[in-house]
C-alpha cells in the first residue's frame, strides 16, 4: 500500500484512508470549521465556539454553546448565556463545577461574579444562578448537574 493511502483527512477521525494530497491548501479562514483538527501534539483540537450554535434550555432565558463534552465520563465545558433576569433554578454538583465570568454579572448562591472573576465550587455545592443584566460565562463540569 502507498504511504499517501493511509494518510487520515485532517477533518476525518473515523480512521478511515483519505487519498488527499499532502499539499492540499488550508481552508480558507473565512470558512473554518467549528471542530477543527488538532493544530500541534500538545492540543487535542481548536474549536471555534463562535460558530457553534446557541442551544435554548429548559430555563427561560439560558442558552448554552458546547464545545467539549465527554460522553463516557460526562463531563463538559460549556459557554452559558443568560439573558436579563433569567435564573437557573437549584441544582447540585455532584463533583462541582469551574466558573468564569465571561461579561457582565452573575449571582451564583450568594457570590457576585464580574467578567474575569473565577468561581470553584466545591463537590455537592447546592445553589441557584441568575443574573440582572444578561451575562456569559464559561463553565467546566467532570460531571452532570442535577436540577433538584
Amino acid at each position: 500500500m502507498k504511504r499517501s493511502d493511509t494518510r487520515v483527512a485532517a477533518d476525518d477521525r473515523s480512521g478511515a484512508p483519505s487519498n488527499a494530497s499532502p499539499a492540499a491548501p488550508p481552508r480558507p479562514a473565512s470558512e473554518p470549521s467549528p471542530r477543527a483538527s488538532p493544530v500541534c501534539a500538545e492540543a487535542e483540537a481548536v474549536v471555534r465556539s463562535a460558530q457553534l450554535p446557541w442551544r435554548t434550555r429548559p430555563t427561560p432565558g439560558a442558552s448554552v454553546r458546547v464545545p467539549r463534552r465527554d460522553p463516557d465520563r460526562g463531563a463538559a465545558t460549556v459557554l452559558v448565556r443568560l439573558d436579563a433576569a433569567a435564573r437557573f433554578p437549584v441544582h447540585d454538583h455532584p463533583v462541582g463545577e469551574e466558573v468564569l465570568g465571561r461579561q457582565a454579572d452573575r449571582l451564583i448562591g450568594r457570590a457576585r461574579l464580574q467578567a474575569g472573576d473565577y468561581l470553584s465550587a466545591p463537590p455537592d455545592g447546592r445553589y441557584a444562578a441568575s443574573s440582572a443584566g444578561s451575562c456569559t460565562f464559561l463553565v467546566t463540569l467532570p460531571k452532570p448537574v442535577r436540577f433538584l
